[in-house]
């Protein structure tokens, strides 16, 4: 059927450094015609506006360097676009103090973390505008992990992501994951605390 709508949840993320998270990923591709029932037979091409970032091979995704780019499905007329974010794994949340000693475009640093419920981690952020997000340890994973930002002004559900926030920090601005407390519940969790320079 005719496509009138091409959409690409997102963004795809990455995280260089992690056996599951840096493993080459089928885009996520979403078609409908007009009465926006979906269409799964596509004739159309896949491209990535940065190939220094990330690669394209038919419709498979694969990282390459700690950056962000757009990856691109065209069918037909019709267009769709989302982020595609390459993080580096650092060793610890002390890392962050790192983040401005590297090149913007590249401040891109995924903290692994391992909480349960009612822990907490806190890390002073360096000045500038950032997006704070977490990762579940499973591509497909939910999210556990929470996020809060002190002395910051910060946009929740950047980029209409729940959980994202685009935040300008001052000199005492901090961020802090958490587990919240749930009854029975005394499992830990792995993730990331995602940390990016917002272009502004």
């Amino acid at each position: 059927r005719p496509v009138e709508d091409v959409r690409i949840p997102g963004p795809v993320q990455f995280v260089l450094g992690d056996s599951a998270l840096s493993q080459p990923r089928v885009v996520p591709i979403a078609a409908y015609d007009a009465r926006r029932r979906a269409v799964v037979q596509l004739a159309g091409n896949v491209t990535v506006l940065d190939t220094n970032v990330a690669a394209i091979n038919g419709t498979t995704l694969s990282p390459r360097t700690r950056g962000i780019t757009l990856v691109g499905a065209r069918v037909g007329n019709r267009e769709g676009r989302t982020g595609v974010h390459v993080y580096q794994r650092v060793a610890s949340i002390a890392a962050l103090d790192t983040l401005l000693r590297v090149p913007p475009h590249q401040r891109l640093f995924a903290v692994p973390l391992r909480l349960v419920p009612g822990e907490s981690r806190r890390q002073h952020l360096p000045p500038g505008d950032w997006m704070l997000s977490t990762q579940a340890a499973k591509p497909d994973g939910a999210r556990e992990l929470r996020v809060r930002i002190e002395n910051a002004s910060c946009q929740a559900n950047s980029l209409n992501g729940p959980g994202r926030f685009g935040c300008h920090t001052g000199s005492d601005a901090a961020v802090i994951v958490f587990r919240p407390l749930a009854a029975g519940d005394t499992a830990s969790v792995t993730g990331y605390l995602l940390v990016r320079w917002l272009f502004r």
